[in-house]
């Protein structure tokens, strides 16, 4: 390593033919770089979660978990699972195999989990959802005097109409309403 930082400082023309070469190579890599300006994340892991009222850990675990991890476990397309027992719910986290039909894979576990009819008759349906990635990527906030016609409307009457769009599926309107001060 000496050698080379010692011909780098004393050559200036190898040093200059090095800076070219590292400068070449970066542009060929940032012009043949895949990008997107919102990329789209596959995960491959379904959860099923079933709140179970009034029960604790211990009874959720031996009356929902330990149920639903042998037709789980060995299914077509799941890698691993890992199982959460907590007081009144249990949750299931399915880690699947890369490339596999998400949908395909969701239904196979509907019918097993729908195959166990030992649940408590307290426990609710389950659950089962495919994990989605959203990010959020902006947060506007707007103020400001609401005139008295929309304020009768209701506090979503001055949401912003982009949140409605097709354009923006995953947008979301929060509004705090009107906030009263508390005199002293």
């Amino acid at each position: 390593m000496r050698d080379i930082i010692r011909a780098l400082v004393t050559n200036h023309v190898l040093a200059n033919v090095v800076l070219v070469m590292i400068l070449v190579a970066g542009g060929i890599a940032m012009f043949s770089m895949h990008r997107q300006d919102l990329p789209e994340l596959v995960f491959y892991e379904i959860s099923i979660g079933v709140s179970y009222p009034g029960a604790n850990p211990k009874e959720v675990e031996e009356g929902i978990s330990r149920l639903i991890e042998p037709v789980v476990d060995g299914l077509e397309g799941v890698d691993t699972y890992h199982t959460f027992s907590g007081e009144g719910y249990s949750q299931v986290f399915l880690e699947l195999e890369e490339g596999v039909d998400l949908d395909d894979v969701k239904s196979r576990v509907e019918q097993a989990v729908d195959s166990i009819s030992d649940f408590p008759p307290e426990a609710r349906e389950p659950n089962i959802t495919v994990e989605k990635n959203i990010d959020e990527v902006i947060n506007l906030a707007l103020w400001g005097e609401i005139p008295s016609v929309r304020s009768r409307r209701g506090p979503n009457a001055c949401a912003p109409s982009c949140c409605a769009s097709p354009a923006f599926p995953w947008s979301k309107s929060r509004t705090c309403g009107p906030t009263k001060s508390a005199s002293t």
